[in-house]
């Protein structure tokens, strides 16, 4: 069926701040929904997950199996270690060599778990360093997620995190975590939030 803008059922829609919706909605429960809080009242520190760029390298299923990835990726020449590990064209975010340099410089990196997806427990290599061998590690706030020592993380009180969706394009389903988080942790459509619950005063 055709329509033309005269025989179009045209509704007139009134956008409201913040949100300035174009699609209609009943807006009833509007000021009982507002009257709820933010996450992002509650947790001002927060960020989405961290993006690796390169999954197939940097998230591995075991604890050994991520030592021999770093172990072997890198003393490899950067062309040989793209045809061995199977890795596109660099990006402006991430290289090869930029990767190695971190696996080789970083006094601070270590082996860390990581939520790659719902109940879905890896691990990484972590430094913290932007653009290193995980492209976006998000160290303001997954600084927080770790424990200052690996090996004592038995000693030590972890620290929780709600992780969620800011938009869906399917059912929301927050959850919980004690390590680092990916950013499709919760939804691989969507990308994941994470949220602290203890900010860590110290951090080395």
């Amino acid at each position: 069926e055709c329509h033309t803008v005269e025989s179009t059922e045209w509704r007139r829609l009134t956008p409201k701040p913040p949100l300035f919706l174009f699609v209609p909605r009943d807006d009833a429960l509007a000021a009982e929904y507002e009257k709820g809080w933010k996450l992002t009242d509650i947790f001002p520190l927060n960020s989405v997950g961290i993006v690796t760029a390169r999954d197939s390298l940097t998230i591995q299923m075991t604890l050994e199996e991520m030592q021999s990835v770093v172990s072997d990726f890198r003393s490899r020449d950067p062309e040989d270690a793209r045809r061995v590990y199977g890795l596109r064209k660099d990006s402006q975010d991430w290289k090869i060599a930029w990767a190695q340099r971190d696996l080789l410089e970083s006094k601070g990196g270590r082996f860390v778990r990581i939520l790659y997806r719902p109940f879905d427990v890896r691990w990484t290599w972590y430094s913290g360093e932007s653009g290193g061998f995980l492209c976006r590690p998000r160290a303001e706030v997954m600084r927080h997620m770790l424990c200052e020592r690996e090996r004592e993380r038995e000693r030590e009180r972890e620290n929780l995190a709600i992780v969620t969706t800011r938009q869906c394009r399917r059912d929301w389903h927050p959850v919980v975590s004690n390590i680092l988080v990916g950013h499709h942790a919760v939804e691989s459509v969507d990308i994941s939030s994470i949220f602290p619950l203890h900010l860590r005063a110290i951090w080395r």
